[in-house]
């Protein structure tokens, strides 16, 4: 994955969390307007974020402990599968 996709990916995940617990918030302080679907709304965005921010750290920490070869690798034998014809019986 690129460095910019990441850094998105990143960014866009800390804003999803950002907003979650922000909606989440308002209903607790009984804001105007709150609904309870606004909880699970909030839920649905801390859940999405925090996802998004596990899947850069993933691959960031795959890269970083050295396992960029075998990334690569993966990456390589699942282009060969699918170039490979299929074998006929």
């Amino acid at each position: 994955m690129e460095n910019r996709q990441r850094i998105f990916r990143g960014v866009a995940g800390a804003y999803l969390t950002y907003l979650g617990v922000k909606l989440i918030a308002g209903f607790i302080h009984n804001e105007p307007g709150s609904k309870l679907f606004m909880v699970f709304i909030g839920a649905a965005f801390v859940i999405l974020g925090v996802g998004l921010i596990i899947w850069v750290a993933r691959d960031v920490g795959l890269e970083s402990f050295g396992d960029k070869d075998t990334h690569a690798e993966i990456e390589e034998e699942e282009k060969s599968e699918e170039e490979k014809p299929e074998e006929k019986e």
